[in-house]
This record gives structure tokens, C-alpha cells and sequence, in this order.
């Protein structure tokens, strides 16, 4: 079980609002109520801060939603089952953009970040495709 907060006022009211949720989608449930469906069904979490806050001992994530408002705080990471990778084609090469950060093994060609068309729309996904977040074990970005 994980710990969720909400971001409030100040540390003390924050607290008052702890909630344990074992999954992203029960912190999406609590958020739907708080915030509505819409909102929290675009809820993911990322580190936060040098480690562990020592008010509380939590190794403290901060939840993210929409295009990066914070809205809360949990305990450790929840890593999302519904949220994959895709595949991006290049339009100056014309060949399949490889995950950002990602290696791809020797025998496949990607489009990589050398080529000049890499940074364009469509953009590369962080994960291969059908690769969920909770897959690849750590939160992404995009």
C-alpha cells in the first residue's frame, strides 16, 4: 500500500488528508472525486526532492496531473499499467524513431536522435510499444 496526500496550504493540512491506495488506478478513483474522471485519469507520479522527507520518512513522489500541476504526494512511485509506448516514423528518414533514452539492439535499425527529422512531430515515445510504464518499472514523462 501506498500513502497519497493532497497538496494543500500547509504541511499539517496536508497530512490530515492521507489515504493508502495500492494501485494508480485507486489514486485515480480518489482523485476523480476530488478532482473529477477527466482530470485524474491523467494522473502519474515522479520523485520528488533529494529522498526521503524527514518529517515523515516517506520516500516522497509528487502527483502529477494534466500538463504537470501538482497535486498531491505519495509515499513511493505508482507506476501506471495503462499508459504505452508507440511507434513514431521519422519523416526525413521514413524509419521507426527509437525510444528516447532507449537502446535498441544491433540488428534493428531506428531513427535516432542523429537524424534531423528525431525531434519532430510525431515525437518518440520513452517506452517501445506495448510497453506499459509499469513494465519498464519507472515513471515517464510523456
Amino acid at each position: 500500500m501506498v500513502k497519497f496526500r493532497q497538496h494543500r496550504g500547509g504541511y499539517a493540512e496536508s497530512m490530515a488528508t492521507v489515504v493508502e491506495v495500492s494501485s494508480m488506478a485507486d489514486l485515480q478513483t480518489v482523485l476523480a472525486d476530488w478532482l473529477g474522471a477527466e482530470v485524474a485519469k491523467t494522473a502519474r507520479t515522479l520523485p520528488y526532492g533529494s529522498g526521503v522527507d524527514v518529517r515523515n520518512g516517506w520516500n516522497t513522489h509528487v502527483v502529477l496531473v494534466g500538463a504537470g500541476n501538482a497535486v498531491g504526494f505519495t509515499d513511493g512511485p505508482l507506476l501506471r499499467t495503462d499508459y504505452y509506448g508507440y511507434e513514431a516514423d521519422c519523416a526525413v528518414c521514413g524509419v521507426t524513431k527509437q525510444p528516447v533514452g532507449r537502446s535498441a539492439p544491433m540488428r534493428f535499425y531506428y531513427c535516432t536522435s542523429d537524424c534531423p527529422g528525431y525531434h519532430q512531430e510525431p515525437l518518440p515515445s520513452n517506452l517501445w510499444p506495448d510497453e506499459s510504464e509499469s513494465d519498464f518499472g519507472y515513471p515517464v514523462v510523456r
